[in-house]
Order: structure tokens, then sequence, then C-alpha cells
């Protein structure tokens, strides 16, 4: 699938599955989620354009760095609770496995490393070492990537290193198939924040 679908997709399971919670939890949750959806195609470089990565990585990038100021200046639940459970030397730690995972997975062929069980593991790894609470959200993200493209024709390593990929041979990434789970996504999405808004109203 492509990317904007992956992130859609992402962005509707972090909605659904933190609502009902205050708006700070449920801006980590999609952050998370979105991050998850779309690091796995920091892969890209061989198979589509070279300013793929570079772009996934630095959209990811603000979309951590965003969260996070918003969260200092506010001064929201969700600092205190990555102060109590992470912290500054364990979060950098994480980082630095998370970046050079991320590195090692750029320079692998498409849909190998980054779209495995073990490189979902691996990164989620990181995240739990930065914040645990994210990378429940994280990993949900990532399911989500790995699901949506086995659908498509070229074969995922799920268990790589070993070489054997897994198809459904359902779908190309660029089709209509493509198109309407996009549509899709970014109706749920509209729909979602629409009822948040109208629970949060009614004191719900």
């Amino acid at each position: 699938m492509q990317a904007n679908t992956h992130a859609a997709v992402g962005v509707t399971i972090g909605l659904a599955v933190s609502f009902g919670q205050p708006s700070d939890m449920m801006l980590l949750a999609v952050t998370s989620a979105f991050v998850g959806s779309i690091i796995c195609d920091i892969d890209v470089g061989e198979t589509g354009k070279r300013s793929t990565p570079l772009i996934l990585s630095a959209v990811s990038s603000l979309a951590v760095i965003f969260f996070s100021i918003f969260g200092y200046v506010f001064d929201t639940n969700t600092m205190m609770l990555w102060k109590k459970e992470s912290g500054y030397l364990r979060s950098i730690i994480g980082i630095t496995l998370f970046i050079g995972l991320c590195i090692y997975g750029s320079r692998k062929p498409h849909r190998s490393f980054m779209h495995s069980l073990l490189g979902m593991l691996l990164l989620g790894g990181g995240v739990y070492l930065i914040f645990p609470t994210a990378s429940f959200y994280f990993l949900m993200g990532y399911v989500s990537h790995l699901i949506l493209d086995i659908f498509n024709y070229r074969p995922v390593k799920l268990f790589y290193p070993i070489e054997k990929g897994y198809s459904l041979k359902r779908c190309y990434s660029k089709s209509r198939v493509n198109s309407i789970i996009f549509c899709a996504a970014c109706a749920l999405i509209a729909c979602i924040i629409i009822l948040k808004f109208v629970v949060g109203s009614n004191g719900i």
C-alpha cells in the first residue's frame, strides 16, 4: 500500500484504541501508531523514490518532536507518565537503538528486515525503552502496516532472515483497493474525531 494509506490506517487505529481517554493520551496513541504505521517503509530506496526514506524519517521525527514539545509546554499527564515509566537515560538508550535499527533496516531490501516480526519486535523494544505505554500503540500501527502489505503481490519476508516471503496477491500498492482503504480510513478518522467532540461536549 501507499504511505498515505498506511498513515491514515495508523491514525485511525490510534484514535480508535484510545477513544474515551483524555486528549493528551489520544495524542500519544495517534503519534505512536502513526510512526509505527509508516516507519517500515524507510527501506523503499531500491524500489521507490530515493527521497521517500528521508521524507518518512522526517515526518516521523516531526510527529515525535511535536508531541514532546506539546507535552513539555503544557506539562501533560503523558509527560508525567513518561518521567515515571522511563526517564532521560533510558530514553537515550532507546532512541539510539531505534535510530540504529532504522539505519540498518534502510540498507536492507524492501519488505525484508523492516517488514519482519524480528524488526517489529526490536523496534518495539526501542520504543518500550523510550516510553513503555507508547510501545503498545506503536506496535499496533506496525502490525497494521504488515497486514496491509501482505495483501500486495510483492512478498513480505515476515520471518526474516529466512528468505521466504508471504503474499495474498490480492492487489497492487497503487490500485483502487489502496484508494478505497485510504478513503475509508479518512472517513473513520473524521467520524471518531466528531464523536469525540460530541461525547466531550455532553460530558459523557
